[in-house]
């Protein structure tokens, strides 16, 4: 056992101190994925509200997941789950995004331990929930499922339902196409990423032709990004040139 994670076992400490400790831990650290799972624990035990205790076993099972320790992170972040479940039953308007990410969360972490069947059922889950969130509040939520669909996609192949992974696929390449079109630096680089996921789904289906013409979209994405970025430099450039007032 370490240094760090022996005067965190051997000697009482203030949640105060291990909630910062946790806050400014940097993530992913596979370095300090092990000091982290100590303090993680500790708060996720001492938590005296069940909603920051969920969120800890989130943070837990991210950083046990890190350290390869597959069944345990699986065993934090299934904690979580059943908590938010009961908080979101109680209190959907608060807690059903909690409860969305989480499922996803679990899903990566079933597939992890090639449970795939389980871990496309979470993320059929954590979809329709996104997808109740988006239809009410597109702005916050569009993105949400975008993503979670490209994992259920992920899954569905997995699973060797191709068909239906490359509608999922298809789904996520288009919300991310009106994101990127509204917050190009923001959405860019997901709509490349997600393009490429389904030029590559195509090409199983020998759809060579509009596998490629996929591909040229997302290169077209990636040329988009670098003039954005570009942009954004010369204006931040000019903007420190610019004298201060004395």
């Amino acid at each position: 056992m370490n240094c760090f994670s022996q005067v965190f076992l051997s000697q009482p400490v203030s949640r105060e101190t291990l909630t910062r400790v946790a806050v400014v831990s940097p993530y992913p650290s596979l370095a300090l994925a092990a000091h982290a799972v100590v303090v993680l624990q500790q708060l996720a035990d001492g938590s005296a509200e069940e909603s920051d205790r969920a969120g800890w076993l989130v943070d837990l099972s991210n950083r046990l997941a890190d350290l390869g320790r597959r069944e345990e992170a699986l065993a934090a972040v299934e904690r979580a789950v059943t908590i938010r479940r009961q908080l979101a039953e109680a209190r959907p308007d608060a807690f059903l995004p909690d409860l969305a990410m989480s499922l996803n969360n679990q899903s990566n972490r079933l597939a992890d331990l090639g449970r795939r069947e389980e871990a496309l059922a979470a993320i059929e889950q954590a979809a329709e929930i996104y997808r109740q969130l988006a239809e009410a509040r597109p702005d916050a939520f569009l993105p949400n499922l975008a993503t979670s669909l490209n994992n259920q996609s992920n899954r569905l192949a997995d699973l060797g339902r191709r068909e239906e992974a490359l509608a999922a696929i298809e789904q996520a390449a288009e919300i991310y196409r009106q994101l990127a079109e509204a917050r190009p630096a923001a959405f860019l680089p997901n709509l490349a990423a997600v393009l490429t996921n389904l030029a590559d789904t195509l090409s199983l289906f020998n759809r060579e032709a509009e596998a490629s013409t996929i591909r040229e979209e997302a290169e077209a994405a990636i040329g988009a990004l670098a003039e954005v970025v570009r942009q954004q430099d010369a204006l931040d450039n000019e903007a420190n040139a610019q004298p201060s007032n004395p």
